[in-house]
This record gives structure tokens, sequence and C-alpha cells, in this order.
């Protein structure tokens, strides 16, 4: 009938438009992914997985792949239909493996690889756009990956120069919590880098706790601070540090560094310097000194000694005298006795002998010798001190010289040495009566242990310097005393025992007439070493 063949037609006319539709949009749909699939700056490849019986993936076929995927790879289409084992014959099983776990069961991967061959680094993507396939997304991250390794390079470099460093350095962020460690604070604390790292710095460094309000300051203000001689008691020591702030504001980031120097060997060289200088100040106080008491001190030995003379009885003009003033030189004796007015003078003698030795000390502190000196064994030297010394004692400090036990330890080999004999026994025989009496001090306390010296020559440098060592088994002294036992005036004795200046002189004349060193080692019982360095030759007239 017409009509219904008119609606047949109509009806496929309209599935013709329909299917006509579709194909338009198929072939712009085809026509974007061509576009997308030959555009793209990142490769792409299909694949087919290939099973074993059992279902294994053995290998896998080439079923596409874009231009860029040829750029990257210097693979060519030529690939298309070959499996990978043909085109890569010693490929490793386990990238079928994960290829085949993608294609078998949808679970997509992402991996970074290097092609060493290229001299690339891939990130690459990996799912399954259909059954028993996959596809790969290759994304070239070369650019990336050599920055980051410059990075970590840059990092490490940092690292080392900053570990390298000598001062403890420490990053904190506007919290106080820790953000850098180096080694050289590791080796202070004991605090390992991981333990410290995001930890507050007043815990993990307690003696830095007063500083905080300094770094948060620091943060604040954006200037650096910087305080030197800190102290600080670390092993029973007091050690001085120089700590330096600076503010860390940099690209958002907010901290500080802490910077902590040793400053302990230059405070001491410091005080060593005022030390030297305090020397040199006495030296010139002490030439214009000496020669003001000179001379009334030898007025006042003089006619102490014409007193004695004038109360003698054995004098005729004593007698004499005595007898026209109706007395005798018996009675008068006798009340000077009752009077100890002899003891007195005695005490006055004995006084203005002491004043003297000061002042022939300060005037050879003060002034220059004449001596030219001579090339002599330092070992005999030594040991004739040690005979001067013996025939020293003293019943009322309870030490006699005679009765130290003196073991020496002298170097067979050693060369003469040019010095000034004298002042050199006047050092050996200063530090020898200084022992003495201190082991007598500790004998005092326990007479069972004998009071010894070592004696030890040697030479160093290659024989170009004399070392000469005494050492004690007294009392030692601590820190505190050892730090101050060459400046002038300094004494360990009780009051009028003695003058302060023995050590000082010695010290004088060991580094400033021989231009040498004198350094002393002692800690509390365990005795006192004198080490004493000077040149073997002669290096030009002593001053």
């Amino acid at each position: 009938m017409p009509g219904e063949k008119d609606n047949d037609r109509a009806e496929l006319l309209k599935e013709l438009e329909t299917l006509r539709r579709r194909v338009r949009e198929l072939e712009t749909n085809e026509n974007k992914y061509q576009t997308l699939f030959t555009k793209m700056i990142d490769g792409y490849a299909l694949h087919e997985i290939i099973c074993d019986e059992a279902g294994n993936p053995v290998d896998y076929r080439f079923l596409d792949l874009n231009p860029a995927f040829e750029r990257l790879t210097g693979m060519t289409r030529d690939i298309i239909g070959k499996t990978v084992r043909e085109v890569i014959p010693g490929i490793e099983d386990h990238w079928i493996e994960t290829y085949g776990e993608v294609a078998l069961t949808g679970k997509s991967v992402k991996f970074e690889n290097q092609a060493a061959p290229l001299g690339k680094w891939f990130e690459i993507v990996a799912f399954r756009p259909g059954a028993n396939r996959f596809a790969c997304i290759f994304i070239d991250i070369t650019d990336r990956k050599t920055a980051e390794e410059e990075l970590g390079r840059l990092r490490r470099l940092l690292s080392n120069i900053v570990n390298a460093m000598p001062s403890v350095l420490i990053g904190v962020d506007p919290e106080g919590r820790i953000t850098q460690w180096n080694r050289e604070a590791e080796r202070t604390t004991g605090v390992s880098a991981d333990r410290a790292q995001g930890r507050s710095l007043a815990d993990v460094f307690p003696r830095m706790s007063v500083e905080m309000e300094k770094i948060r300051q620091t943060i604040r203000n954006r200037k650096p601070q910087k305080e030197e001689r800190v102290a600080s008691v670390r092993d029973g020591e007091t050690r001085f540090s120089d700590i330096t702030i600076y503010p860390l504001v940099s690209n958002g980031v907010d901290g500080a560094v802490i910077r902590i120097d040793d400053a302990t060997d230059r405070v001491r060289l410091e005080e060593m310097m005022i030390q030297s200088e305090k020397m040199l100040s006495v030296g010139g106080l002490a030439a214009g000194m000496a020669h003001e008491i000179n001379n009334p001190l030898a007025g006042i030995l003089q006619n102490v000694q014409v007193i004695r003379n004038r109360v003698k009885c054995s004098l005729p003009g004593n007698k004499k005298i005595a007898e026209e003033c109706g007395t005798t030189m018996e009675v008068i004796e006798e009340y000077m006795n009752r009077r100890q007015v002899l003891h007195m003078l005695d005490l006055v003698h004995e006084s203005g002998r002491r004043a003297g030795e000061i002042v022939e000390n300060m005037l050879s502190f003060s002034r220059k010798s004449d001596s030219k000196g001579g090339s002599y064994d330092i070992r005999e030297l030594l040991d004739q001190t040690v005979d001067l010394a013996s025939k020293d004692y003293d019943l009322k400090k309870k030490y006699d010289f005679r009765y130290i036990e003196i073991l020496r330890e002298y170097h067979p080999d050693m060369p003469d040495v040019w010095c000034e004999r004298t002042k050199v026994q006047q050092v050996f025989l200063n530090l020898l009566k200084n022992g003495a009496q201190a082991m007598a001090e500790k004998r005092a306390g326990d007479e069972s242990e004998t009071s010894r010296f070592i004696l030890r020559v040697m030479p160093e440098d290659s024989g170009n310097t004399a070392r000469i060592e005494i050492e004690d088994n007294g009392p030692g002294m601590d820190a505190a005393t050892v730090k101050r036992i060459f400046e002038p005036f300094y004494t360990t004795k009780d009051i009028g025992a003695g003058t302060g200046l023995g050590l000082s002189v010695s010290y004088f004349i060991i580094t400033e007439n021989h231009r040498g060193t004198m350094t002393v080692e002692s800690s509390p019982g365990k005795g006192t070493t004198f080490v004493i360095r000077f040149p073997v030759e002669s290096k030009g007239e002593f001053q």
C-alpha cells in the first residue's frame, strides 16, 4: 500500500541520517584522536600482551605508537606487529610481568626509569585501554632529573662545607626548633643530627637556653648579634665561646643561624699577652723601685750590723764606754738577751736580707744581661744545681733536700746548649726549691710517701731545641693556679713566706733572655711538671 511504503521509506531515511551523523561524529573523534595522537609531546604506545598456555605473560606486541614515541625512544613504526623480545632481545622479565599485570587486571602503574643508552629519564604511566592490552605514556623528565641531581649535588656540597667547618652551626625556625645541626654540633653536644632535628634548641642544647630571647630578637629585627667570651663549664673546665646569631630571611623562610666558635685558646692567649704586658710593666717599675730601695736598705743592714758590734762584750771600746756610763757590757748583754733585743735585731737583719733578695730579683727581672753566654752540657748544669740545692734545708719548714729522691732521665746524645749558665741555674734552683717545699707540705700529711724529683733532658726538633722537665710528686695545682703561676707577685705560699717573683723571674729568663718557652703541667694530687724549651744554638747576644 502506498501509505505503508511511504512510512517505511521515511524510517529508512531517518536511520540513514542517524548513521551519517554517527559516521561524522566518529570521523570527528577519529580526527581528534589522530590529532592528539600525532601532536602530543609525550610518547604513546599501544601493546597487546602475549600469555602462555597457563595464562602467564611471556611477551607483548607493539600495536601502535605515535611520533613522539619515535622521537623520544629512537624506535620507528617498523616495530608495529613485532614483539618486544624481537625488538629488545635482552629485555628483563620484570618489565613483561609488570605490563602483563596492567593488561590482565586493569591496575594502572606509574614509575620513573632511566634509559641509559638514550641518556634520558622517563616517567611512565601504563594503563589498560581494552582486554589483554596496555598503553604506555612516556614523559621525558630528563631536565627535571638533571635539576634534581644538581640540586642534590649542591645540597651535598653545602652539607659538606657546613660539616667541615670547625664552628658549631645550628639553624632554628622562629619557634626555636632545630632545622640544621652540623657535625661540630654533634661532637660538642653528643647529640646526632637525626635526634636534634625538629626539637627545641633549649632541650637539645641546654646552655643555649639563655640565648633564646636574643635569637627571637634577631629574627624580629633582622639584625645579627654577636657576644664574645661567653663562659661555660664543661667537664669541670671553664671554656669560652663566641656566639653569633644571623637572621635567616629568604624566600619566605624565617629563622636564624647560630654560629658558636670555641674561643678558649684565644682567650688564654690574650691572658698570656696581658701577663706579658704585666711583666714588661713590672720590669720598668722594678728597675726604678730597686734603685730607690737599694740605698736605704743598705743603710739599714749596715746599721744593724754596727748595732750588733756595739753590744759585743769582746770589743775593748764597748767595755770602756760601758764603764764610763757606770755599767758593764755583761749587764748590757744580759739585758739585751732578756729583753730579746738581739733576737729582734736578728729579725731586722733577716727581713733586710729578704728585702735585698727581692731587690736583686727585681733587678734581674728588669735589666739586660751583660753576659755573652757559652756552650754548656745542660745535664751537668742541672746536676750542679741539684748539688747546690742539696745544701738547702729548713727545719722550720720541715724539709731537707738531701732526703729527696732524684731520678734522672737524660738523653745520651744531648748536644751542648748555648746559654747563660748562672741565669739557667737560677731557674733550675728556683724550681727545685719550690718543688721541695711543696713536697714537704704534702709529706707532712702523709709521711709514707717519698718525695721525688724526676729530671729529664732531651733534644727536640731534630736536635735544635733543648727540652728540660722537672717533675715532682707534690700536691699539684688546680687550673686556676696554673693559669696565674707565672704572674709577678702571685704566690700560693703563706704571707711572708714568698715574694711571688721567683717563677715570674724564671719565666722572664727563659722567654726573654733565652728566647725559649716555659710551661707547667699540673693537677691536684698528681704533682707538677715544669717544661722548659730553648734553642740549642745561640741566636745572638743575650738580652
